[in-house]
């Protein structure tokens, strides 16, 4: 577009932006055709790839062959196509957004509704597939950490502290970067009595999600943390003392769960208790079932969980799913579990039951590439480390 046009259209132009994930290139790609048949000759289309501009050729296949001589699909920036004067449409894969600019309104109002007739391909690369999911995570997860490392309001609400311990097995995701700088903004909020809370008193359960953070390997050398560690757990076992809220026969909830997940962790890991408690952890299937697989996965690190009750709990999920009762307020929970207990069994999923899950597992996540806790509602950290987790369960040969 030559620079007098351009400028003529910012004066008057109106403009729209949408969400993108990759897994629309294709639609993109089919948009960018269409117009090609529109304007003919008029259409100017350009090609950003590993910081190189391309020329876009009418043939897939073609942009395809590109995309994987220029690196593969994570190296792409953005697809444009413009008519001088007219319309600009830019596909920016590197921050997810699709904007559309046009003259005036009218032009604008047809050019969206021709987008959002052309439908997405449900079939997309396993490459195309494996970076979008991975790397539009990232991208969520990032938004959600300030620059102190601090957990910061996400589109589906405000960060929980009780939830903190999920953000131990972000080193898994190759986010270890994330999980250092929230463990040094941990270390620098503490409360004098050791603990953490958002409200005026520190908690337990705030205080145990913390510790598990503070526990993960790839922290060890994070400076003070040793010090607030231990601070921490002695916080836990005066409150749980004190307060008596460590389940004596079996644990009803993740929360009530988390003080002694945290206290047997920091014990296997070699700290000393100054104040021993001594309680077991006492679970069942049903309870089992409604863990998410990070705290099932601290409990299998501890060594409480049989095969039996591991069986009966994957029973019962899928059961729910068979139903088609895996609805409401913990459907990725409840779907992330079930893949993680699935892959504790002796046999590992089947290759069309795999396939299956993570068609469902896709089918939770929105655009912005965050997971929601239910389908259909706004993304949250939590689900969407859980579901990152989870695929990585279901295809392991992915890399952070």
């Amino acid at each position: 577009m030559s620079e007098g046009g351009s400028e003529a259209l910012k004066r008057q132009e109106a403009e729209e932006e949408m969400e993108l994930t990759l897994l629309d290139l294709n639609r993109v790609l089919d948009y960018i055709a269409q117009l090609r048949r529109e304007w003919r000759d008029q259409l100017i289309v350009h090609l950003r790839i590993g910081g190189e501009g391309v020329s876009l050729p009418e043939a897939h296949q073609k942009v395809y062959e590109i995309m994987e001589r220029m690196g593969g699909p994570d190296q792409i920036d953005y697809l444009a196509a413009s008519v001088p004067d007219s319309f600009q449409f830019s596909a920016d894969f590197a921050d997810g957004m699709l904007r559309l600019a046009a003259k005036d309104n009218v032009l604008l109002s047809s050019l969206v509704e021709s987008w959002k007739r052309t439908p997405r391909r449900r079939e997309v690369s396993r490459a195309i597939l494996n970076v979008a999911l991975t790397t539009e995570a990232k991208r969520f997860v990032l938004s959600c950490v300030d620059n102190e490392g601090n957990l910061c309001k996400f589109p589906g609400g405000p960060p929980l502290l009780e939830e903190a311990y999920v953000a131990s097995r972000l080193g898994r995701l190759g986010m270890t970067h994330i999980l250092r700088r929230y463990c040094e903004s941990l270390v620098f909020s503490q409360r004098k009595d050791g603990g953490w809370s958002l409200r005026a008193e520190s908690a337990v359960v705030p205080t145990a999600s913390a510790i598990l953070v503070l526990i993960s390997a790839e922290v060890i050398d994070v400076a003070d943390r040793r010090r607030a560690l231990q601070q921490a757990v002695e916080f836990l076992t005066v409150a749980e003392g004190r307060m008596w809220t460590w389940p004596s026969e079996r644990p009803a909830s993740p929360s009530s769960l988390l003080p002694a997940v945290a206290i047997a962790t920091f014990i296997k890991h070699g700290g000393k208790l100054t104040r021993p408690i001594q309680r077991p952890i006492i679970l069942n299937a049903t309870d089992l079932a409604s863990y998410d697989l990070v705290l099932t996965d601290y409990l299998k690190d501890l060594g409480v969980i049989d095969a039996q009750i591991s069986r009966e709990a994957y029973d019962l999920l899928h059961q729910r799913l068979r139903r088609g009762t895996l609805q409401g307020g913990d459907t990725t929970q409840a779907l992330t579990s079930l893949i993680y207990l699935g892959s504790l069994r002796k046999k590992s999923l089947r290759a069309e039951r795999g396939k299956s899950l993570t068609k469902m597992l896709i089918g939770c996540r929105n655009n912005d590439g965050g997971w929601p806790k239910e389908t259909g509602k706004k993304s949250e950290l939590t689900p969407t480390i859980l579901s990152l987790l989870s695929y990585r369960v279901l295809h392991p040969h992915v890399g952070p």
